[in-house]
């Protein structure tokens, strides 16, 4: 779907030559969160097992739309998704072609916390012995 009609939907100045200009940040985060509760709105039209099945799909879209709305990107690929459209959906397949699966990512923070927790108990009975 692409978004033809984005200055309709999000705020926009016109600048001293009469030229729209839009908030680039602003427009990609209402398409992000617009996408975002169309895809909820769908979900809740089905049975609960579907969502079920859809709550990965789910969990990952919402980390995408986070995610994007934090990162440094330059104005020219916040033109690229403002135009595309349908964003979360295509990174969502990307995140499914991806060698890196989520359980591996998991294994890996989960690594760091126990990395983490025991340093802490290390230095926590350190302070005990003294």
């Amino acid at each position: 779907m692409k978004n033809n009609n984005l200055l309709n939907k999000v705020e926009y100045e016109i600048d001293e030559r009469g030229v729209q200009v839009i908030d680039l940040d602003d427009a990609l985060e209402t398409m992000l969160e617009r996408e975002f509760n169309q895809f909820k709105r769908g979900l809740k039209k089905l049975p609960k097992g579907k969502i079920i099945e859809k709550a990965y799909e789910l969990i990952c879209k919402e980390e995408i739309k986070e995610e994007l709305k934090y990162m440094e990107l330059h104005d020219a690929e916040k033109e690229m998704m403002l135009i595309q459209g349908d964003i979360l959906d295509e990174f969502y397949h990307d995140w499914l072609n991806e060698d890196t699966t989520l359980g591996e990512s998991m294994q890996n923070s989960i690594s760091e916390s126990i990395g983490m927790l025991t340093r802490y108990m290390g230095k926590m009975r350190g302070k005990k012995e003294r």
